[in-house]
């Protein structure tokens, strides 16, 4: 991007000393200007994805409802070790991964 782009920067890098052989040293100002002109033309440029109908569902395996005991209590013979399980608040986090590509 700065290579392309060293008239507007304001960088001559042919004359440019590169850190360990492989990075320019710029200043942040630079930097700013640069990441600013990338995500202009990223947001510009990509189209946008609307998530508001986005929807998930949870379900308990082999179909059984959330109020069956079986799986949730199987080894539990107390009954009211079975009852606390049954009415204690569970919670479920979950991690989407969503895989597009820009057409």
């Amino acid at each position: 991007m700065m290579h392309e782009n060293q008239d507007t920067l304001q960088l001559d890098l042919t004359n440019a000393t590169l850190v360990d052989n492989r990075w320019y040293k710029v200043s942040q100002q630079v930097t700013e200007r640069c990441l600013e002109a990338l995500e202009s033309e990223l947001v510009n440029s990509l189209p946008l994805i609307d998530f508001s109908n986005f929807k998930v569902e949870a379900s308990r395996l082999q179909g059984r409802e959330w109020g069956e005991e079986v799986g949730a209590c199987t080894n539990i013979e107390r009954p009211e070790v079975r009852s606390r399980i049954m009415s204690a608040d569970c919670h479920i986090n979950l991690i989407v991964e969503a895989t597009y590509a820009f057409p």
